[in-house]
């Protein structure tokens, strides 16, 4: 019997230790609260729209030279077969970056400018992003498409940075241009023509060219004279230097 009521009364859980267990349920309950409270809430996404954010990042993280060969690989398909995959990754990648080309562009230069020798990185970051933004500069001005003016300044010159040769590397640099953009499906041919023609004629500062293309021939001289300008403009620049000044309300 002893043992019995023994055994009953080790399990049996009094008034009081109920009342304490109740009070530190109530407390666990009250600290779980608190923390909650103090956290920032959390955006929470349906699964199509954060794959498609992932996708997104991921995608702009590839560059525009996997966008390239993505669209080598496609076009290595046999005639008349469809490659599912590649299209949609090409779509997506236009709806991705196409209101935005001037980045993609960026990374393509980006990527050739990288590969050169160190001497020669400096100069090429400073001369072709420093036309880049002269030709967005004379293109509001002018009224010309501000777009393609940004992206044939960035590609104006890259031929010479690629091949470490500055020998015909307008002409050179047109074709350079077509070969860059035509991959990238993001500019219609007629654009890839006007820059190319551009570039074709940067050079030539003696000849008056069309509105578009005296844009990154100007743009050119801008960042030749403005970036030494302590010096004396080049004398097959001076004249055009001279005017740039009148039109921008600039003293030489």
């Amino acid at each position: 019997m002893k043992k019995g009521r023994f055994l009953w009364s080790a399990h049996r859980i009094t008034e009081r230790q109920k009342a304490g267990k109740a009070r530190s349920i109530k407390g666990k309950q009250l600290k779980n609260s608190r923390s909650t409270a103090s956290k920032r809430p959390v955006a929470l996404r349906s699964s199509a729209s954060a794959k498609f954010i992932l996708l997104s990042k991921r995608l702009r993280v590839f560059g525009a030279f996997s966008f390239i060969l993505s669209g080598t690989e496609e076009r290595k398909c046999a005639p008349g077969v469809k490659n599912t995959r590649k299209g949609t990754i090409r779509f997506l990648y236009r709806a991705v970056v196409f209101m935005n080309r001037i980045e993609v562009v960026k990374g393509i230069a980006g990527k050739i400018i990288e590969a050169t020798l160190p001497k020669d990185r400096q100069a090429a970051c400073i001369h072709l992003y420093g036309v880049a933004q002269a030709c967005a500069l004379l293109a509001l001005r002018r009224g010309q498409d501000v777009e393609l003016a940004i992206t044939a300044g960035l590609l104006h010159d890259l031929h010479t940075y690629r091949t470490g040769n500055p020998a015909d590397h307008a002409h050179q640099g047109a074709a350079l241009a077509r070969e860059l953009l035509s991959p990238t499906g993001l500019f219609t041919p007629d654009e890839i023509e006007k820059i190319s023609a551009a570039n074709y004629a940067h050079s030539d500062k003696a000849a008056r060219h069309n509105p578009f293309t005296e844009v990154l021939v100007d743009a050119d001289v801008l960042q030749h004279c403005l970036f030494t300008p302590t010096q004396p403009p080049a004398l097959q620049e001076a004249e055009r230097f001279r005017h740039l000044c009148a039109e921008l309300g600039a003293s030489m």
